[in-house]
């Protein structure tokens, strides 16, 4: 099941969710990518480890009340057995800021930041994380 939205895509793989995001965010979309996220989480991840490759490339920031909302969720919602996040940025200074900042105070698994999504595929994979063909190829 791959959920897709304009904002975001979450393909969830074996062990290893994958995220693509897409544009500006606002509270709203913060709000609707956690309820899709905490969706997967229980059908697919639940009692087992796993990890996160967020490809943010193509995301074009947030507003602060969004960065601040998702800080909120990343440390509430986003837990149990997720082990590893690897956060792809491209070359942007400002979208590795936002991001740090989102991420800050993340205690309960490691974060990562990238330039490139091969140096995240990387480190993923020698923590054992791999894009392991999908549960199935539907799109909601």
């Amino acid at each position: 099941m791959k959920i897709q939205t304009h904002f975001y895509t979450l393909t969830p793989y074996a062990n290893l969710l994958l995220i693509q995001s897409f544009l500006s965010w606002d509270e709203r979309v913060v709000i609707q990518h956690f309820t899709d996220l905490k969706q997967l989480i229980l059908q697919f991840y639940m009692g087992k480890e796993w990890g996160i490759l967020h490809d943010a490339r193509k995301w074009e920031l947030s507003t602060p009340a969004a960065e601040r909302l998702a800080n909120k969720l990343i440390r509430v919602d986003i837990t149990g057995t997720l082990t590893h996040h690897a956060v792809v940025n491209g070359d942007s200074e400002i979208k590795k800021w936002q991001a740090r900042n989102i991420f800050k105070d993340v205690a309960n698994y490691e974060v990562e930041f990238f330039t490139d999504r091969q140096a995240a595929v990387a480190w993923l994979a020698s923590a054992g994380y791999q894009m392991i063909p999908p549960y199935d190829s539907d799109t909601i």
